[in-house]
Parts: C-alpha cells; sequence; structure tokens
C-alpha cells in the first residue's frame, strides 16, 4: 500500500521593521529554489523529541525545542489538533492550539501528548487483518507524528541576503529510530547495507520475530536498487520491521520518500512480495490523473514479483501466479482508466498483469532494448501524467502497435493473458549464467575445527576463540549460458575467503570456504545468498574434578605422576590452565582444550626428595601422599613366655603347647615402626584369617612397644593362629579322661564289719589337662563318685571310705580297677541293708598300685563311669551275681 506526502513551501508573512528583506520559510526536508538568489539560510531549528509512556499506550509524549536565530523577532506555532499540551517554556498559549514565543530566550519548548494510533480498513492485496497504520502499545510504538506547525513570524536583518527556513529534526528519547517521518519507540537492533548511491536502514524491533534474515531484505534491496532504474533513488531508506502482537491494517506501507514499515512476519523469498513492494513505491515519483492512478499499484505488484524473479527469490511459476490473479472473473468488467469500475483489488492484480504484459509487448518490439521501465523513468518525475502522455510514451520507446494494445487494456474491459516460460524467454531472453548456492548435500553443513574440536553441524550458532568454520557449498548454474562464478565468504562484509571457477548452464560443483576466528565477538557471516550471524566467545572453563598420584606412597624418596581427570560437562568447547603443585608451590604448568561433554587424564612427573608427607594438588583438588611412612613389623615376642590360662591350669611356656577348650592363650606381640615417619599401628590376632582381637596406639619412627594379644578358645578343632607375618596351628581338644591304674584297700580285709579305705592311683598320660569321674563300687553298686582333674603326664589319688557292714567277700572296684576284701562273720553284724557310703579323699601324688581290671577300662569322655562299664554292671545284678 502506498502513501505519499507532497511537501509544501510555506512564505512567511513579514512585518518590516527598520530596514528588512523579505524572506522565505520552507521545511528543511524539501527546499524549492527562491526566487532570487540567496547567500545564507538562517533557520529556525525545530527538534522534536519523543518518548515512550508506557502508562499510557495509544499516547507518545513530544517535547518540540524550538531554537531561534538573532533575526527571530516573532514567532508562532500551532500544536497538532491530536496533541494536549502539558507543559511550555518560552511560550505562551494564544488561541485554540497556538503557542506564540515570549523572546526571552534563544530556546523555547512546548511539551505535549499526542494521539499516535492511526487507524484505517485495509485494502489491496497487502491488506492485513486489522485497523492499525501506526500504533504505540506502551512498550514500542511505530508511529508518524506530525510536525509542530509554523503559523507566523517577524523576522529582522539589515542583510539583504538572507533568507529563512525551518529545519525540521526528530530524535527518541531512549531506545529508538528515527527516519523522515516515521518512528520506532524501543529496544531495537539496526541492520544496514548501502549499494548504488542508497543506504539502506531496516530497524528489527526487539518486539519483532523476522521471517526474513535481515540481511537477505537488504540485499534484495541493494539488487532492485540496481535492476530498477526508474531514477529518483533516495540517499536513505528506513524500513522497520513491525512486531506482530498488533492488527495492522496492512500488511506494509510507505510514506513520504522512503520511509516504510513491513510486517516481521512476511517471507522474502516470494513472488508476492511486501518488502519490494514497499521499495518500488519508496522509488515512484508519478504524478497521477484518475485514469493513470492504476500506474502506481500495478506496477509496484509487477516489479516486486519481475524483481523477485530476476533475483532468485521466487521461481517462474511463482511468478505467474501473481500475475494470474488479474484474469480472475471478478475483474471482467474492471476498466482499469476509469476508478468507478474497479471492484476488489482490480489496481494490483488487473494492473500488474497489464504492467507486465506491456513489459512484455515493449522487450519483444524493442529486441530487449527497452522495457516498461523505460517508460517508468521518463514519467517518474512528479509532472502529471494523464492517459495521453502515458500513450505517447509508450508509443514513444516501443511503437504504435503496442500503445493501441496500451490503449485497448486501459480504456476496456479487455484482459491480457498471462505467458509461457517459453515466451518469457522470448521477450525477455535467455538467462545469463546465474549462480545460486547451497550447503551441500550428504553433510551436516557445516565443519568446524579447532584445538578443542573437529565435528560437523547443521548450525554454526556459537564457536570458541581460534576455532575454523568450513562452508561446503554446492554452486549451480541456474542460468541458460556458461560462465564463471566468484563466491566469496564474508565476514561483516568484508571478503575472508573465495572459490572461483566456471560453469556450465545447469551444472554444479562443490566449493569449500573457510575462515578461522581469531577474536570474540559477533560476526555477520556471508556465504552466497545465505548470511548468518555467528558469536564467537572464549571456551568456557574446564574443571578439574580429581587429581591421584601413581604410586600413592614411597618407602624411599623419588617421583611420583600426578594424574587430574579434567571434565567439560557443557555443550561447548572448554579450556584450562592447570597448574600442577608440591605444598602450595607449582612444579609444572599444563593447558588443556576439550570438546563439548570430554574428558581428559593430563599428567605431571612430580619429585619427591626428602621423607615426610606432601600434599600435591591440581588447580583446585588435591592429594596427599607419604615418602617413607611409618611401617610396622608386628612378631611374636620370642623374650617373654606364651601364658596360657583356663579351669585346668595356669602355665608359661615358648611355645603354644595342645590346648583344652575354655583356655585362653596370650601371646607377647613386638610392634616396631622400621619408617621414617610416626604412624598409628594396629595389632593383630586372627583365627583362620578373621581378626578376633587387635591392638592399636601410635609410635614414633623406630620406636618399638610390646603387648600382648589373648583369645580363649571355646570348641575343639584345628586352628591357623596368625600375628603379623607368623602362622601356626594350635589343637584345641576337650579334656583327657583321667586313668585308674591300681587301687589299694585298707586294711585288705576286716574280722567284723567295718569301713575300708580305698585309694585308686589315677594317671593322665595326654599331653593337656584331663578331667573326669572316678566311681567307686561295692558289688556293683556305685557308692562314691569324685571328680579327678590332673595336668598333662601328672600322676594322683583318689581315696573313699567305703563300709562294709556284715560278713562276707566284697567286690571294691574303683573306675576300671577291682579288689576283693573279706569280712569275717560275727554274731552282731549287720545286715547288707544296713551297709553305708563313707567320705573319700583325692590326692595328687607320684607311684600308686599298677593293678587294673583291663576288661572294664574307664574312659576319656568325661566324668564317671562309662557306658560299657554301667552296661556290664546292669547285666551282673540281673544274673544274680552276689560276691565273687
Amino acid at each position: 500500500m502506498h502513501r505519499r506526502c507532497a511537501s509544501a513551501l510555506a512564505l512567511l508573512a513579514v512585518i518590516t521593521v527598520g530596514t528588512v528583506t523579505a524572506v522565505g520559510l520552507a521545511g528543511a526536508a524539501t527546499v524549492e529554489e527562491p526566487t532570487q538568489a540567496t547567500t545564507e539560510w538562517k533557520n529556525v531549528t525545530i527538534t522534536q523529541e519523543y518518548r515512550l509512556q508506557p502508562d499510557d499506550p495509544g499516547q507518545i509524549e513530544v517535547t518540540a525545542t524550538v531554537s531561534f536565530p538573532d533575526i527571530v523577532t516573532e514567532f508562532e506555532v500551532a500544536v497538532p489538533w491530536q496533541g494536549t499540551v502539558t507543559d511550555t517554556d518560552g511560550f505562551e498559549s494564544t488561541v485554540s492550539r497556538r503557542y506564540e514565543w515570549t523572546g526571552e530566550s534563544k530556546e523555547a519548548t512546548i511539551t505535549y501528548d499526542l494521539d499516535a494510533n492511526e487507524t484505517v480498513r485495509g485494502d489491496g492485496p497487502e491488506r492485513g487483518s486489522g485497523r492499525f497504520l501506526y500504533a504505540d502499545t506502551g512498550s514500542w510504538a511505530l508511529v508518524r507524528p506530525p510536525d509542530l506547525e509554523f503559523v507566523t513570524g517577524r523576522f529582522e536583518t539589515t542583510d539583504g541576503d538572507v533568507d529563512v527556513g525551518i529545519d525540521h529534526r526528530r530524535t527518541v528519547a531512549g531506545d529508538g529510530a528515527v527516519g523522515d517521518l516515521v518512528a520506532y519507540l524501543g529496544p531495537h537492533e539496526t541492520y544496514t547495507r548501502t549499494a548504488h548511491g542508497q543506504t539502506f536502514e531496516l530497524v528489527v524491533p526487539e518486539a519483532a520475530s523476522m521471517a526474513a534474515e535481515p540481511e537477505a531484505v537488504l540485499a534484495a534491496f541493494a539488487n532492485a536498487s540496481d535492476e530498477f532504474r526508474v531514477g529518483d533513488r533516495d540517499e536513505r531508506v528506513f524500513t522497520v520491521a513491525a512486531p506482530t502482537s498488533v492488527e495492522w491494517a496492512v500488511l506494509g506501507l510507505q510514506t513520504w520518500d522512503s520511509d516504510m514499515w513491513v510486517r516481521a512476519d512476511e517471507p522474502i523469498e516470494t513472488a508476492d512480495n511486501t518488502w519490494l513492494h514497499e521499495y518500488v513505491h519508496s522509488r515512484q515519483q508519478l504524478n497521477t490523473t484518475n485514469a493513470t492512478e492504476w500506474l502506481i499499484e500495478a506496477t509496484a505488484t509487477y516489479h516486486a514479483a519481475a524483481l523477485a524473479l530476476e533475483d532468485d527469490l521466487a521461481d517462474f511459476d511463482s511468478f505467474e501466479g501473481v500475475l494470474d490473479r488479474g484474469t480472475r472473473d471478478r475483474y471482467d468488467e474492471v476498466v482499469l482508466a476509469e476508478q468507478s469500475t474497479w471492484t476488489g483489488n482490480a489496481e494490483y492484480d488487473k494492473g500488474g498483469l497489464v504492467a507486465g504484459e506491456l513489459d512484455r509487448l515493449i522487450r519483444l518490439a524493442t529486441t530487449r532494448s527497452s522495457h516498461f521501465e523505460t517508460v517508468l523513468g521518463d514519467l517518474n518525475d512528479d509532472t502529471v501524467i494523464d492517459h495521453d502522455r502515458f500513450l505517447q510514451t509508450v508509443e514513444r520507446i516501443a511503437n504504435e502497435s503496442v500503445a493501441a494494445t496500451a490503449d485497448r487494456y486501459l480504456t476496456s474491459e479487455a484482459t491480457p493473458t498471462t505467458w509461457t516460460r517459453t515466451q518469457h524467454e522470448a521477450a525477455f531472453g535467455a538467462t545469463p549464467a546465474e549462480f545460486t548456492t547451497e550447503l551441500a548435500s550428504g553433510s551436516d553443513a557445516y565443519r568446524i575445527a579447532g584445538p578443542y574440536r573437529n565435528v560437523s553441524s547443521g548450525d554454526i550458532g556459537r564457536l570458541a576463540v581460534n576455532e575454523t568454520v568450513t562452508v561446503p557449498l554446492t554452486v549451480t548454474n541456474v542460468g541458460g549460458s556458461a560462465g564463471a562464478f566468484d563466491i566469496p565468504l564474508t565476514v561483516d562484509g568484508t571478503v575472508v575467503s573465495r572459490a572461483t571457477g566456471r560453469l556450465d548452464a545447469n551444472e554444479s560443483t562443490t566449493i569449500e570456504l573457510s575462515h578461522t576466528f581469531e577474536q570474540p565477538g559477533t560476526y555477520s557471516v556471508g556465504t552466497g545468498d545465505d548470511v548468518t550471524t555467528v558469536e564467537v566467545t572464549e571456551p568456557v572453563a574446564a574443571v578439574v574434578e580429581s587429581v591421584a598420584a601413581d604410586p600413592s606412597s614411597l618407602d624411599t624418596p623419588g617421583n611420583v605422576t600426578l594424574e587430574a581427570t579434567v571434565a567439560n560437562n557443557r555443550d561447548f568447547p572448554a579450556a584450562a590452565t592447570l597448574s600442577f603443585t608440591r605444598n602450595g608451590t607449582m612444579v609444572a604448568e599444563r593447558t588443556v582444550s576439550m570438546g563439548p561433554g570430554e574428558t581428559r587424564t593430563v599428567e605431571a612427573t612430580v619429585s619427591l626428595s626428602d621423607a615426610g608427607r606432601y600434599e600435591l594438588g591440581v588447580n583446585n583438588r588435591t592429594t596427599t601422599v607419604v615418602v617413607d611412612p611409618a611401617r610396622f613389623e608386628y612378631a611374636i615376642d620370642e623374650t617373654t613366655a606364651i601364658t596360657v590360662d583356663g579351669e585346668y591350669r595356669t602355665l608359661s611356656a615358648t611355645e603354644i603347647p595342645p590346648l583344652v577348650v575354655g583356655e585362653t592363650v596370650t601371646i607377647p606381640v613386638t610392634v616396631v615402626n622400621h619408617g621414617g615417619l610416626a604412624g598409628q599401628y594396629t595389632a593383630k590376632l586372627s583365627i583362620d584369617g578373621d581378626v578376633v582381637t587387635h591392638s592399636s596406639g601410635r609410635l614414633a619412627a623406630g620406636e618399638s612397644r610390646s603387648l600382648t594379644l589373648s583369645y580363649q578358645f571355646k570348641r575343639p578343632g584345628t586352628y591357623r593362629l596368625g600375628v603379623g607375618d607368623h602362622q601356626q596351628f594350635v589343637q584345641v581338644r576337650d579334656p583327657a579322661t583321667p586313668t585308674v591304674r591300681s587301687t589299694d584297700l585298707d586294711p585288705d580285709s576286716l574280722s567284723e564289719p567295718g569301713d575300708v579305705t580305698v585309694t585308686a592311683t589315677v594317671d593322665n598320660e595326654a599331653p593337656i589337662p584331663a578331667s573326669g569321674e572316678v566311681r567307686f563300687t561295692r558289688d556293683g553298686t556305685t557308692v562314691a563318685a569324685e571328680t579327678v582333674t590332673l595336668g598333662a603326664n601328672e600322676t594322683g589319688t583318689v581315696s573313699r571310705t567305703v563300709r562294709l557292714s556284715s560278713p562276707g567277700t566284697y567286690r571294691i572296684r574303683a573306675g576300671s580297677v577291682a579288689t576283693s576284701v573279706t569280712v569275717e562273720a560275727t554274731g552282731d553284724s549287720a545286715s547288707e541293708d544296713e551297709r553305708a557310703d563313707d567320705g573319700s579323699t583325692v590326692t595328687a601324688s607320684p607311684g600308686g598300685a599298677t593293678s587294673t581290671d583291663s576288661a572294664e577300662p574307664t574312659t576319656a569322655s568325661g566324668p564317671g563311669f562309662s557306658a560299657v562299664v554301667a552296661m556290664l554292671a546292669i547285666a551282673l545284678t540281673a544274673i544274680g551275681c552276689r560276691r565273687c
């Protein structure tokens, strides 16, 4: 959609005071030639500063500062009708919106709130979904503020060669950008490019998300600047990518000479190209009548599509699709030279088709020496263009036949048809060599190499300093003839690498372009038609996760290898400088470069020349290494007796004898520290490899200590006892069974009933203590039982008094040894039932009778007679054996 404001020259009413000269006052943006020669301009400068008002969306604040030259004596301005004055300094209100300068200072200000929103119903193929042409959201604004209006003034000068004008200036308080009339208020980025005498500024608001790359839009403008040759190139083209959070009435809007905005979500690679449509408008200076008004939107529509086709932003089918809209049935009764017949978007669609057809016919008629742009160039000068002038120009540039065809399409309902690709080539010529580039297929696009990584990636994104990017490109000649290509790789517009060659039509080749980024920064990298932004930063810091020394200790001074495990836990290259330290002093330094997610081991050799404890470190991690540490020897002390203590005995010995269950063995141990440092020892006593007791302490270097370790054996068996390196087997048994070897009777006979003392000699031939019962029987009946305990190889006696209460011969047995005794008969002898037991005594002494009853031995299974003896006694009783 096109909007253009005509500039005007304002003439001041001059009040004569003394000697004065009539002067003219003009807007600084457009100044007409004065009616007489002048030598000097003394301008009144009006600077309008725009400010957002976040708390009052829809209104911006404007502060207009007016600076006066010395010749001004009176000056009156009017505030725009959309404004509400909130403050003045040096101005006084007169009537309505007018304010008069007080003359008290050379600078005066007016501050006012200005309604910023402009609305309209969208029209044309570029219509939007809403109603806004300009809008203020509070957080940002895209506006077209009107100027402070000059009303009248008085100027006094004695110099006849002075003219007065008004110099309008515009600025933004805070973030923003200003064109000739359009302003954007809010955070943004500005992209610029200069080509063919024009500087293109593309303002991309922080609130906007562009569908096209900013550099691609600027490239399209630059190409169009060269290819669309109709004169009237403005030095500056100011464009805003409008945020899409507002419901705009149109997709784009051009105003004044070269200010415009386009919705940020509009694509650039399309024949229906809003960016180029508005750019074509910026090149128009067409002063049309009702009969030629169609030219404005028709030429913008057609040439935007043609430029997109020429720059490979669209293919022929898309180009034809834009023109084919003009053949729709709804335009059947449209006459372009008669606006009253227009329906829908007739001037865009049918007008664009007619402009394209005339371009084709002119090219055919002139063998491509002229085209429709030649016609526009002749008409693009602000002089009035009526229908006849338009036809005359076509006839002069082409011929009478083409002019007649133009007249028919413009003054009747006739509609041309679109043309084929073959017809296009016939009119526009075989396309020359034209090269396209794209990332080579069959790869991950970019290759990134350097000290940190060697990878392929689909996106350059972010690089580390000193990384090299290689871009593999497929170059294709899509033109109709052979030609030479020159494909550069640019960084911030500077060529840093290039590839050249020659290709036939439709031929392709693969090239590689590389560049190493040596400094951090944000770079715009261009390859062929593609531009991407690359951020280069220092690598992130790798982290030392752990350190270890190999070996972890030394018996004598020497070297260890200090190993640092370094990790990069980030998704970006990392680097680190590693300081290897010994007791806080750096002894080595290493640098490491790592790819994302990589872990690496870095080593250094560290010398440890003296005995001691060393703290070795790498950056913030440490480990300890001891040279000649405490080294302990544990040995059984042969100068101190081993003691055995239990229920049956307590003894000292040089070796551990066979033991009895329940005995505790106490072993003397000597601990010696043979190392160069003090340390903590633990002397251990193990049974069958399991530590059962221990003793701990601390010894200085060279110091020794004696201690004891004790253990009670509670079960019989063979055990492996260990102290330090000493190992020996220990036999543990139940106590042995004492054996009765002989008996003595005192007296050996009785003349009458009475008592006899039975003394049994008991011995232990086992190497361990013995314990058991000795049973005394009389004629098979137990009359007493005594427990006997003997040491190893020990002999003892045990006595018992047995009552013989009636005459007769008695069988007396002690353990397995039996003897007989006879009691003579008397008149008052007691009956057998009166026989009674008496007390017994046990003594241990060497010697004794050796007579034994081998048929009834006493076992070593425990106290008392054995089961065999008991069974024999029961058997004898059963068969009625009384006395033998």
